[in-house]
């Protein structure tokens, strides 16, 4: 089923490029070869791990067709590596037997060593592992899984690989949820892509049959993938995701099974994210025969969903997001039976995809075929996203090889010479992503080191968003270390909002206690106004047995108020009335109740705090006007009066307390004048 024409394998070795520039040393390994060897193409050497071994940092280990076992070919380990690993003729002719047992414990692959995705494992059959609970490859503690491939704490490649007939054992002690992802198991701290591959018919004694993956700090990407006939006994028959975030594109999940929930993937806990997949014939003995989500991680679109919404189970909060392109219709393959899971003509699959998930991530489908490929016959359900026929759900890509649309099949356009093929993957160019439009392929800039490409997604540095104009993309930046990314967003600090000038991004200040956040939103209480009052308390002026208010508006949710004197929290009495409401009313106002007013206001729903203005009472004697104390009003009152007309606030003189000694001060003198009584 998989093309191994020299075509694919070019585009193959183009894409699996290290960094800007080809490998410097490739390192040849051949079983049947005259031990020890030296690793050259006249004199290979016997084992993948002596080749290994030998490579460092840009290399290529080159592996001849043949089945490889025994020591030196099974629990191989890359070391942190970044070095291409592959076959010279692809997983149907370059078999590594791993030949596992009960009394032989052992996997493929151990990557733990911080591998890149500069390390790539390309073109084999990965076959016959076998684990039993929480044991690792030859002794090796692996985390109870990954019979095929085991990744913690690194990042690698894995390329047009089959990987079939791996079991991941129980130990079947009691409360121990041990014997998981048994193709592939990938652990804590982990941003591994898998693509081009085959998952088949691997078995998990407790979860994750074809593959187990775990960790919040993990995001893995999974594409053009067939993830079929696998098992579990508990959990995620297909895949069984954990805290992590896991993104699928263009791929198949069909006839996986578990005896409890989730046939064909359960998430906890986690985001999982389908776009262009075909989820068909998996089955789960409780709940789920599809999917089951636990929590509200799972989003779907562009999908083609057995039993639609109904084919999904879940618990613990969950739900999910149903995009948009969803369908519930027979794929059509040609003969799932036997494995071929190609789309006959009228598939519902056929231009239904999304081509904003497709690019730049994969050009081809499973079988090296351009992935933009229009069938006349076929209504156009999908999302086209750009001026390019619309992709096709799952692995393969139905149709004629014709991604210009100009009548013509792509390889006799290129034999023409219509179109260049920069890459040699028999797409033409016009057809793949140019982000800096350069008038070729970017995996060819890539290659050929025009372009750098320093997170290995295949996309020109160029062409990715630099907000600290450095060069480089800013996830890069952060990888790095020349920028600092305190929330772990791979956006460098420098280039995020910073309101109170801290040197860090304002959410980072509230999630250190370094800022308060009394309303949740993410930005340092100092920056905002907690809780506005529009309407502040005035100052009052009274006598003695009159009454005297204060008062205040807010704009909040659900306001608490507590009225203060002097800083200090008053309670109603009888004659304080309101104090812990908006107004405060003060009943025959007495000498002892002059001073200074505020109110402190808790929102109860969110937290937020604020005190009010302060406002001043002034209780005035019992002849107010009598400014020189002789018991009368008379002219000297008056000269002081008018020796202080004016904006005067606080002074005696402003009988009215309204800031300002005028008129209507005079006329409470005046009508005051003579004894005072």
């Amino acid at each position: 089923m998989m093309r191994t024409s020299r075509s694919i394998l070019v585009m193959l070795l183009v894409l699996s490029a290290p960094g800007p520039a080809w490998a410097q040393t490739t390192w040849h390994i051949d079983d049947d070869c005259t031990p020890p060897g030296a690793g050259t193409e006249l004199d290979p050497f016997c084992t993948i791990q002596d080749g290994i071994d030998a490579a460092q940092d840009g290399d290529t280990v080159l592996v001849a067709p043949g089945t490889y076992t025994g020591e030196g070919n099974r629990d191989i380990s890359m070391f942190g590596k970044a070095i291409t690993l592959k076959s010279s003729a692809g997983p149907s002719a370059t078999i590594i037997d791993i030949q596992g047992s009960p009394s032989s414990i052992h996997r493929g692959f151990f990557l733990i060593h911080g591998e890149t995705c500069q390390s790539i494992i390309e073109g084999f059959t990965i076959e016959n592992g076998y684990l039993i609970g929480d044991t690792g490859g030859s002794g090796i503690n692996g985390g109870g899984g990954g019979a095929g491939i085991y990744i913690r704490d690194s990042s690698p490649r894995i390329r047009r690989c089959l990987i079939r007939q791996n079991i991941s054992a129980s130990s079947g002690e009691p409360f121990v949820f041990d014997g998981m992802g048994a193709g592939i198991y990938i652990d804590t701290d982990s941003t591994a892509v898998i693509e081009d591959c085959m998952i088949r018919n691997n078995i998990a004694g407790a979860m994750g049959g074809a593959m187990r993956i775990f960790d919040e700090n993990s995001n893995v990407s999974i594409r053009n993938c067939v993830i079929a006939g696998n098992s579990a006994s508990a959990r995620g028959g297909g895949i069984y995701n954990v805290f992590a975030t896991t993104i699928v594109t263009n791929t198949l999940l069909f006839d996986n099974s578990t005896m409890y929930s989730g046939g064909g993937l359960h998430n906890e806990n986690g985001t999982v994210r389908l776009s262009n997949c075909i989820i068909w014939g998996n089955e789960a003995g409780d709940a789920g025969s599809q999917f089951f989500a636990q929590g509200p991680g799972l989003s779907i679109e562009y999908s083609n969903l057995q039993d639609g919404l109904e084919g999904i189970g879940g618990c613990c909060n969950w739900q999910i997001n149903w995009g948009e392109g969803n369908i519930d219709a027979d794929p059509l393959f040609v003969d799932p039976e036997i494995g071929n899971y190609h789309l006959l003509a009228g598939s519902p699959c056929i231009d239904a995809g999304n081509n904003l998930r497709a690019v730049p991530d994969r050009a081809v489908d499973l079988d090296g075929r351009g992935r933009f490929a229009d069938d006349p016959d076929t209504p156009d359900t999908g999302n086209p996203g750009f001026d390019l026929p619309i992709v096709d759900m799952g692995a393969y890509e139905f149709g004629p090889e014709d991604c210009n649309t100009n009548g013509i099949d792509d390889a006799d356009d290129i034999a023409a010479g219509n179109s260049s093929d920069c890459d040699e993957n028999g797409v033409p160019d016009e057809c793949q992503t140019d982000c800096n439009a350069n008038d070729q392929a970017d995996v060819c800039d890539i290659a050929e080191g025009s372009s750098l490409d320093c997170n290995c997604n295949r996309i020109p540095d160029d062409c990715e968003p630099d907000c600290n104009n450095s060069g480089q993309p800013d996830d890069c930046d952060v990888a790095d270390g020349t920028s600092d990314d305190c929330n772990d967003n791979n956006h460098p600090d420098e280039c995020e909002e910073d309101c109170n000038n801290t040197g860090q991004p304002d959410d980072c200040d509230v999630a250190d206690g370094t800022s308060e956040d009394c309303n949740l939103n993410g930005f340092p209480d100092e920056c905002e106004i907690t809780i506005p009052i529009p309407q502040q308390p005035q100052d009052q002026g009274a006598e003695p047995g009159e009454l005297a208010f204060f008062g205040v508006g807010v704009d909040t949710f659900l306001p608490a108020y507590q009225w203060r004197k002097d800083g200090v929290d008053l309670q109603d009495d009888g004659r304080i009335i309101g104090s812990q409401g908006s107004t405060l009313l003060i009943l025959e106002v007495i000498p002892e109740d002059a001073g200074e007013y505020d109110c402190f206001i808790t929102d109860l729903i969110t937290g937020c705090e604020n005190t009010s203005d302060s406002a001043t009472l002034t209780v005035h004697g019992p002849c107010p006007a009598d400014f020189d104390g002789n018991g009368a009003v008379g002219p000297f009152d008056l000269a002081i009066l008018l020796g202080n007309w004016g904006p005067n606030p606080n002074h005696p003189a402003d009988l009215d307390a309204d800031g300002t000694v005028g008129p209507p001060d005079l006329a409470l003198l005046l009508g005051n004048w003579g004894p005072c009584q």
